[in-house]
């Protein structure tokens, strides 16, 4: 997150539009904000595991949280 987004502001992951919207509202008022992050095909992609389904470690340096996001 730190390398996607600094130390000022941090990343937000989910598919509920309405939470998201309302906890950067909350960040925009307590002057914490935040930035909706993805979570796409390739992420999910690279968690597929060789043998067994899904693998909860990354498989290179990059995208480490969304690929922790499409895991969970």
């Amino acid at each position: 997150m730190k390398v996607a987004l600094g130390t000022s502001c941090t990343g937000i992951f989910g598919n509920e539009k309405t939470l998201i919207s309302d906890i950067r509202k909350a960040g925009k008022y307590f002057k914490e904000p935040s930035w909706h992050l993805p979570i796409l095909a390739d992420h999910k992609k690279a968690i597929k595991g060789r043998f067994a389904d899904i693998t909860n470690s990354a498989k290179g340096r990059y995208g480490g949280a969304s690929q922790a996001a499409a895991f969970l």
